[in-house]
């Protein structure tokens, strides 16, 4: 269940002949959960860049999960920033916003629960290098915690924890708290407790349900919280779980009320190419004819079209540092029926 990035960036590369479900130009508004350093125009130039690429994918004939329409989105799109996830639900059923930005675990359990949901641009099934750099690993979702860099022998530590955690014991908690809660109750996560030993406060959103999820009762729960507890058994340290909102997050680490947050959303897989200084190159067979076909594209095309190195860095603020990735998420949009 753990995805190593670099089997990610050479997995996936082009899909979806997106046929209409939208009228065009539907998508004006999207909704997503603040960002911890990107501004709304900033990621209105992501979104502008998704809508790109899809349609270069439309071009190729590559089909996608889920049906898009043609235009995809407004050339002027714009990006609205949310506290939290259940403002921006109701943003969505008050058509003050045409969709959200999710990542493709929590579309589906908010899909799967809600029958007016559904999702849009999902580029998960056909393998093709491109789409899942783009998708899964560029503008997706890689969980990894956050702190002040005045904290990085912490991180350090979490980081050679998160890399420690048994392969199948993973695959068990994402069974348990991913895979058996898609349109189900999650279950409460029991976290242990070490009498005299050093406490980690970890803030919460509850924003990701059943990554990240606060019940109605205020307990957080969800596969997040999971792997918090399988860390504190592996430090043999208190972790103390602190719920805020999406926007507190950089705020609640700078004032020092936590020690880490969890999540962010670290684009590690980005992050991972260019810090080994992978070629696009790399991921194609110059004598093979699609191939050769397809590395045109994205030497001509893409790559020109979209900074995918600032993009990598943009969301993490200055004085802060993100562990290892514990888990890779691809993003999709949701909007009503």
């Amino acid at each position: 269940m753990k995805k190593a990035i670099a089997i990610l960036v050479t997995l996936v590369l082009i899909c979806a002949a997106l046929t209409p479900a939208l009228a065009e130009g539907a998508i004006k508004r999207i909704g997503t959960l603040q960002m911890l350093n990107m501004t709304e125009a900033d990621y209105s130039a992501v979104q502008k860049m998704r809508a790109y690429a899809g349609e270069m994918l439309n071009e190729q004939g590559i089909h996608a999960d889920h049906p898009y329409y043609d235009g995809m989105m407004d050339e002027n799109v714009e990006v609205v920033y949310f506290d939290s996830l259940n403002d921006m639900i109701m943003a969505l059923n008050a058509d003050q916003i045409d969709a959200i930005d999710l990542n493709r675990t929590t579309a589906e359990y908010l899909c799967a629960n809600n029958d007016n949901l559904v999702i849009l641009m999902d580029y998960e099934a056909e393998n093709n290098i491109l789409t899942d750099f783009l998708f899964n690993s560029l503008m997706g979702f890689d969980y990894s915690m956050m702190l002040p860099e005045a904290k990085q022998d912490l991180a350090d530590e979490l980081t050679e924890a998160l890399y420690s955690i048994d392969e199948e014991a993973l695959d068990g908690i994402a069974e348990t708290y991913i895979d058996g809660v898609i349109g189900g109750e999650i279950p409460t996560v029991e976290m242990p407790v070490f009498e005299g030993a050093d406490t980690i406060r970890v803030a919460v959103t509850g924003d990701l349900p059943p990554m990240d999820y606060v019940s109605p009762d205020g307990q957080p729960s969800g596969f997040n919280v999971a792997i918090l507890a399988e860390l504190s058994k592996l430090l043999g340290k208190n972790i103390e779980l602190v719920p805020i909102t999406a926007a507190a997050r950089a705020v609640a680490l700078a004032s020092n009320q936590v020690d880490a947050v969890f999540w962010s959303r670290s684009c590690m897989g980005a992050q991972e190419v260019i810090s080994n200084d992978i070629s696009w190159m790399d991921l194609f067979d110059p004598e093979d004819e699609e191939d050769a076909a397809l590395l045109d594209l994205v030497n001509n095309q893409l790559v020109p079209a979209f900074d995918y190195v600032g993009y990598a860095d943009k969301d993490i603020p200055e004085g802060l540092v993100v562990t290892g990735c514990y888990y890779t998420d691809g993003t999709v949009l949701v909007a009503k029926k």
